[in-house]
């Protein structure tokens, strides 16, 4: 088995080369029920976007996936909201991109009242944002939802104070005055895998909710899993939902924090990349949109070639949460 990688973390470059003395592969379990994903398909006629519905066991069996530039895959989550599981009995190549991040949450809508949650849902595998507060039923913001889940703001002063940020790699970033960042949870293997965290809802009369935590994703292929093409940039992302921006006095409603990013594990006889044009992105979401604030933790990343041995167990880099393949 061959394995050559370039793995960088922000501008530090670290190449890692398996030569081919072992002879190892690995059993995806794919069954191959669903046949070849290629797009375009009959489903998804047309790019750039294929929305996949996830079945109830979260696993999709497949022959081969290949997914060219510039189509952008998603999935329909399913009832009991579990990870996304791709099994493949041959290969999987990625040009274009995989999406299971979180989504934003909404905006201060002061001097309006939403009663419905307006929270950003997590993404597959991932935990919804918490809510903002909607001024009739309770002045008070919702935490975010998960382990890592961000402490909702308050009211001080008849002003509204922002709320944490999502835990996951690494505890969420405190509001400056406000609510605290959740907790660190899950574990650098990936077993079992979990999404990331959603972060608290912003306090006010009528307050900003959080951006909810990256999904979760397992690809396995019983041979080669390729990132990117010539002149294409294959992606993977499992970003953390930007909590809603502060609203304008009066009164001010606080920042909704940000959602942690997800959780990606890739598992194959091969990893591998062409051109170094892969990239797979776990960052946490921006407390109110805003860089340096009540930021989500960073997800977790791991890759595994058959041998066993890690190519790359990450999460808890002090550098930036986007990995280059």
């Amino acid at each position: 088995m061959r394995t050559a990688m370039a793995i960088g973390y922000s501008a530090v470059m670290l190449a890692v080369v398996t030569g081919p003395a072992r002879a190892q592969t690995y059993d995806s379990g794919s069954t191959g029920a669903d046949g070849a994903f290629t797009l375009p398909n009959t489903s998804c006629p047309t790019s750039p976007n294929c929305v996949v519905t996830l079945p109830a066991s979260g696993e999709l069996h497949y022959t081969t996936v290949n997914i060219p530039s510039p189509w952008v895959v998603k999935f329909t989550k399913n009832a009991t909201n579990t990870p996304v599981v791709i099994r493949a009995q041959g290969n999987v190549t990625i040009a274009g991109t995989i999406d299971v991040s979180g989504a934003v949450g909404a905006n201060g809508v002061n001097p309006f009242t939403i009663l419905a949650s307006d929270a950003g849902p997590g993404g597959p595998g991932g935990f919804n944002g918490g809510s903002g507060a909607n001024g009739i039923v309770s002045t008070t913001s919702g935490v975010g939802v998960g382990p890592g889940g961000g402490a909702p703001g308050f009211v001080s002063g008849g002003n509204g104070q922002s709320a944490g940020g999502a835990g996951f790699a690494l505890a969420g970033q405190s509001a400056t005055s406000g609510g605290a960042g959740g907790v660190a949870y899950g574990t650098a293997s990936l077993l079992p895998i979990v999404g990331g965290s959603g972060g608290g809802g912003g306090g006010a009369v009528f307050g900003t909710s959080a951006g909810g935590g990256g999904g979760a994703l397992v690809i396995a292929s019983s041979g080669t899993i390729t990132l990117g093409a010539s002149g294409a940039t294959g992606t993977i992302l499992a970003k953390g939902g930007n909590g809603g921006t502060e609203s304008t006095c009066c009164p001010i409603a606080g920042r909704g924090g940000g959602g942690s990013g997800g959780a990606v594990r890739l598992v194959a006889t091969t990893i591998t990349s062409t051109g170094s044009n892969g990239q797979i992105n776990v960052s946490g979401g921006l407390g109110g949109g805003v860089a340096g604030f009540a930021v989500g933790s960073r997800g977790r990343i791991r890759i595994v070639p058959a041998h066993g041995i890690d190519l790359c167990s990450w999460g808890d880099h002090p550098r930036a949460p986007a990995l280059r393949v």
